[in-house]
């Protein structure tokens, strides 16, 4: 009977996993894309203009991703327990919430498009490509940050495959908007803006249209007015306000390893990035894993199963950790092969070598991160992320960061890294004993 429960429970933890990863690919595939129609113009400014801007959108769409993150865990609870009411009542809630940060977005524009482009240095031809795209893309910042509550329920619900739907929608819809935009009409950067915005909305209206066939309009209709309990509305936004500043920290580290990698010359720089972008890879498939997690540990607190979070931890952990040193290694055992697709400066591929051993530890403590990330988020402690990343901070990164900067070593800056992660999960795992849910 046990046996068979487990063996059902690893089913759905890895189909969910697989469904996430894919869909997390989405994303950087229509990225790809976008890049890829605006190479191919005569005008490189339009692709400099892009990215230039697109540094702004991650910053301030990245700011509101606690409204995935604040949603998920909430969700996956009141799933868990059977309460329908509060499961409709929490995207209501999110929803709100998107909907007035996005309008805010939208009547903004102008001020945020101006201290963006102010803080960022570009040569005049590449500010007016990027400003031409800002404009088109923040008017689907409704669209976004509603995409997030919609997904963050839709994870907290176990329904992978509608969210994988979704975001197969937003990357065909972008595509091919960019051929027409592009291709056709000739918007170049402003085309590239206005399609990823109207791709926003074609995956809020299939978001929609589930609710729709679901058929609980009525049921929106007859909660409304509790949509804004002061409690719980409470409860949502400091629980938003501890992801917030756990997204901030981050970020930070994120921002200062960039800076000083610049710092210490192009080599470093170029060599840091092209790791990054094997970083940012493995990121992809393990953020999979981490949102089964989240959503199944959400369930069983629901559920008051709390007896199979321990067993969950360790398989989402240890498959963590496997798919991110199996997606690394092959980088590691051939460098020229693999990196030889992202640039073609071989000489910054050799002086890398020194340097590749470092994906090792970093992809072992950053894959117990996002792990346990997903984990303290189904259990909706936000404040055990907040603290953790926090520590991780002061503690791991920036004292190694300031002797990095000092001894001008890009080893010593990978080590503040690593340390950064590393401290932010042994702060997570000493919660365990705090909060009396310690795995044996």
């Amino acid at each position: 009977m046990t046996e068979n429960i487990s063996k059902g429970l690893l089913s759905r933890f890895f189909k969910l996993s697989i469904i996430n990863i894919l869909s997390s690919m989405a994303v950087p595939i229509a990225g790809l894309v976008d890049t890829a129609f605006l190479g191919h113009l005569k005008d490189i400014s339009y692709l400099a203009g892009v990215a230039v801007a697109s540094v702004i959108f991650d910053f301030i769409y990245g700011t509101f991703v606690f409204l995935r993150m604040g949603t998920t865990g909430p969700t996956a609870q009141a799933e868990g327990s059977a309460d329908h009411k509060e499961v409709l009542l929490i995207l209501l809630r999110s929803s709100s919430i998107a909907l007035i940060l996005g309008i805010l977005l939208v009547l903004l524009q102008y001020p945020l498009q101006y201290l963006g482009f102010a803080l960022l240095h570009a040569s005049p031809e590449v500010k007016i490509a990027g400003r031409d795209y800002f404009l088109a893309r923040i008017l689907g910042a409704p669209a976004v940050l509603l995409n997030f509550s919609v997904i963050g329920w839709l994870l907290g619900r176990g329904k992978s495959i509608e969210v994988l739907i979704l975001f197969a929608v937003n990357c065909v819809s972008n595509i091919l908007l960019d051929y027409f935009f592009i291709v056709h009409w000739h918007w170049a950067s402003t085309g590239v803006g206005a399609a990823t915005a109207i791709s926003q909305y074609l995956m809020l209206l299939g978001g929609l249209c589930y609710i729709v066939f679901e058929g609980v309009l009525l049921q929106f209709r007859a909660i409304a007015s509790q949509t804004f309990d002061r409690q719980k509305m409470s409860k949502m936004l400091q629980f938003s306000f501890d992801i917030t500043l756990r997204i901030v920290a981050t970020r930070f580290t994120l921002l200062i390893f960039t800076d000083l990698s610049a710092s210490l010359g192009i080599e470093i720089i170029a060599i840091n990035s092209l790791l990054f972008q094997v970083i940012i890879f493995v990121s992809m498939l393990t953020e999979g894993l981490s949102y089964a997690t989240e959503t199944m540990a959400g369930n069983f607190q629901g559920q008051n199963l709390t007896q199979q979070l321990p067993w969950l931890l360790r398989i989402s952990g240890i498959t963590s950790i496997v798919l991110g040193l199996g997606a690394v290694f092959p980088f590691i055992l051939f460098p020229h092969s693999l990196f030889g697709l992202l640039t073609d400066h071989l000489e910054v591929i050799d002086y890398m070598g020194v340097y590749l051993i470092w994906l090792v530890p970093f992809t072992v403590s950053d894959s117990l991160f996002n792990i346990l990330r997903g984990y303290w988020l189904g259990l909706t402690e936000s404040k055990v992320l907040r603290n953790s990343t926090i520590a991780g901070n002061i503690v791991g990164f920036i004292p190694l960061a300031f002797i990095a900067m000092y001894f001008h070593s890009s080893h010593i800056l990978w080590l503040a890294l690593c340390m950064f992660s590393t401290v932010s999960v042994f702060v997570m795992l000493r919660q365990f004993k705090s909060l009396q849910h310690f795995p044996r």
